[in-house]
């Protein structure tokens, strides 16, 4: 009888240390627009509207992409438009490795291959944020895209160290 207690016990401290740990990270935003898999064109934008709570400077955040097999290039360009007031406006390019050297996928996933890349936010004044992706390929429609996300964390930051010298 004093094991199992001694057990559940060890249990219930084990799910404790745990379920703080996986705490640590916390998203403020994560939302997934989809696309059709027969076709992208450049013309088509996809649109994310980030809350106010959302800060540059204290948020991390990130580009997500996932292709089927049929995406036919090796790598896939974005345009990121960042826009806070009519008047604000930032651009950015991420360039994501779909394909390595040797005709390999890189990404994880089986049918679905899931790509991120880290994606700059910059500081804003006003109480959204409009992001606009949209390819910037040669080809007018791509085809293979099946989805893309906006994921935004909060930045935990690390104590500074000081070395004594």
């Amino acid at each position: 009888m004093r094991l199992h207690l001694y057990i559940y016990k060890v249990a219930i401290c084990l799910c404790t240390v745990l379920l703080s740990a996986s705490c640590t990270q916390q998203t403020v935003y994560f939302h997934t627009e989809p696309v059709d898999l027969q076709g992208w064109t450049r013309t088509e934008e996809l649109h994310f509207l980030l809350p106010a709570n959302v800060v540059a400077d204290s948020c991390r955040a990130w580009v997500g992409v996932r292709c089927s097999h049929a995406y036919p290039y090796m790598t896939l360009a974005l345009e990121v438009r960042q826009q806070a007031a009519a008047t604000t406006e930032h651009t950015d390019t991420i360039l994501m490795q779909v394909y390595d050297a040797y005709g390999a996928m890189k990404g994880n996933g089986l049918h679905l291959m899931s790509y991120t890349a880290p994606m700059p936010l910059h500081p804003i004044d006003a109480d959204t944020l409009r992001i606009t992706l949209r390819h910037i390929m040669r080809a007018d429609t791509l085809k293979g895209v099946a989805d893309l996300s906006i994921k935004v964390d909060r930045a935990i930051r690390q104590p500074v160290r000081k070395h004594n010298q």
